[in-house]
């Protein structure tokens, strides 16, 4: 499919799905709003995706979770962009409009603070705990990576349940999301995925338009990584170490330093050496951000792909083509604009 043709036709449609069974639609939701109505997704948010939609009517059946839909009728492609509870519905007498606010399957989970106890056994595999605390919630974690616990795990009773969700999948090295069926799913944890489309900035047909923005951690990302360390054998002891970064950054060329100061817990060994090394370390962690906020057409692309971003000349700083995450995206259900926060690590 051509996605820099900007006079392909798309549809909308927003499906009533029956929560004890998301493959059982109830039917085709009437009366929306697209014009007031949008998705939202976010890398860094726990629930990751979220809406709101405006229904004209009474054509909502009160209970049912609504599957948002995008078609392109000539090229066949149709993508579910999310499948949502209805966490709310302001209602304006006399207009018979509701703006209903939806929230993730994941954002469900967390209104479960649980009444009981989990314990996970040593030696017990870290997502089948996490699968067996989905419950009826369905799940797809071939993506992911596993782990043996070393030592049980004991979740008390009023912990969140998105939150042991959430431990359990760390500790496997996972990263925790939902499908826009509403199936649970986690792949690894920091996984660059291979970009799939370029949004120039100097093609003809480029489908970014309005105002660039962009923004970058240079000036006040740490320059000086801080370490320190103290134990009592026989009398108190302390090691201390630090190391500074180099180049344009570096307190000599910034004048100052910015210190990102860790106080370690177990050094082994208790060594200067290693305070050095852990510091040398966290220096080698210290990567500049660049943000990018643009508007484009319509792409298949969600929060946590990566795209390539070409910027050519326009940026003096910056130019050329950028290699970046999605980190956040809303769109537009009326027109399928979406407006993007793309982030690169330099």
């Amino acid at each position: 499919m051509d996605w820099l043709d900007q006079k392909q036709k798309h549809e909308v449609i927003v499906q009533m799905v029956t929560p004890q069974d998301l493959d059982m639609v109830i039917g085709e939701l009437d009366g929306v709003d697209l014009s007031n109505s949008s998705v939202s997704a976010s890398y860094d948010t726990d629930t990751r995706t979220s809406g709101k939609l405006r229904v004209v009517g009474n054509g909502y059946i009160r209970g049912a979770w609504l599957r948002i839909i995008v078609r392109y009728p000539d090229s066949d492609y149709e993508r579910e962009l999310g499948t949502y509870v209805v966490a709310g519905e302001p209602y304006k007498l006399g207009g018979h409009v509701y703006d209903y606010e939806l929230q993730s399957l994941l954002w469900a989970y967390s209104q479960d603070e649980c009444a009981w106890p989990l314990t996970v056994g040593a030696n017990e595999w870290a997502m089948a705990a996490a699968e067996y605390e989905c419950g009826s919630f369905a799940t797809d974690f071939s993506n992911g990576s596993d782990t043996r616990l070393t030592e049980a795990v004991t979740y008390e009773s009023a912990v969140n349940r998105l939150r042991r969700h959430y431990d359990l999948c760390a500790m496997a090295g996972n990263r925790p999301d939902v499908n826009g069926h509403g199936v649970f799913t986690v792949e690894k944890e920091n996984t660059a995925k291979a970009p799939e489309f370029t949004i120039s900035l100097s093609d003809a047909r480029g489908i970014a338009h309005g105002d660039i923005e962009r923004e970058s951690d240079f000036l006040t990302r740490p320059n000086r990584a801080g370490v320190s360390y103290s134990w009592n054998d026989d009398g108190e002891h302390r090691i201390y170490a630090h190391m500074d970064a180099t180049g344009p950054t570096s307190p000599q060329s910034r004048g100052y330093a910015v210190t990102e100061l860790h106080t370690e817990e177990n050094m082994d060994p208790p060594t200067q050496a290693r305070a050095n090394e852990i510091a040398k370390q966290m220096v080698d962690e210290f990567v500049e951000t660049v943000t990018w906020q643009l508007s484009c057409r319509y792409l298949p692309i969600w929060e946590g792909d990566w795209v390539y971003f070409d910027v050519g000349d326009k940026d003096p700083v910056y130019s050329g083509i950028r290699t970046c995450r999605v980190d956040e995206i809303d769109i537009d259900l009326l027109h399928l604009d979406m407006k993007l926060t793309l982030r690169e690590f330099l």
